[in-house]
């Protein structure tokens, strides 16, 4: 076994093998792999402790106001899609009402009367699947265009952040 520069060893195969000298920077988060690879089994990498540097500081839990927080620009948004949403639910039991009255229309005795009845409530389930399209169309757009805003807003925040980091 040859050891490089960067005091990595390679064992026969070409698996690389951690360094546990004190000069390795994985030995500062106490990650440790197996020396002889088991292929049989998956690879197990344990992560023991946390450096210094992070002792000290306090992570704030990840909170769903804090993300509504984050969405506050787009408050118009939100409430149209909220409409809508309401409206899309309202379709179901109209649609179930006007279902139950045309089902009345079949009991009545004069056919011009009945093919009259039937055509209007034709007319309702059409005018109400047009209806039911924008509804849908407008509360998923709403909602699509939150979310990407939210995913487009927070990659911001962790890019910046990690700008911040040293590099070396």
């Amino acid at each position: 076994m040859e050891k490089t520069e960067n005091r990595e060893e390679f064992d026969n195969i070409g698996v690389r093998k951690l360094d546990t000298s004190p000069n390795n920077d994985f030995n500062n988060f106490g990650v440790r792999k197996s020396d002889t690879p088991n292929f049989g089994e998956p690879s197990t990498i344990s992560v023991t402790r946390i450096s210094g540097n992070l002792e000290g500081s306090e992570i704030p839990n990840p909170s769903f106001w804090r993300l509504l927080g984050l969405n506050k620009p787009e408050w118009k948004q939100a409430n149209l899609g909220c409409l809508s949403a309401i409206l899309f639910g309202v379709v179901q039991p109209v649609y179930a009402a006007i279902m139950g009255t045309i089902i009345t229309a079949y009991f009545l005795t004069n056919h011009d009367e009945m093919k009259h009845v039937i055509k209007k409530f034709a007319f309702c389930f059409l005018g109400l699947s047009f209806f039911s399209l924008l509804i849908s169309v407008s509360q998923h757009y709403s909602f699509s265009y939150m979310g990407e805003n939210l995913t487009k807003r927070i990659r911001e925040r962790m890019l910046t952040k990690m700008l911040t980091f040293e590099i070396g």
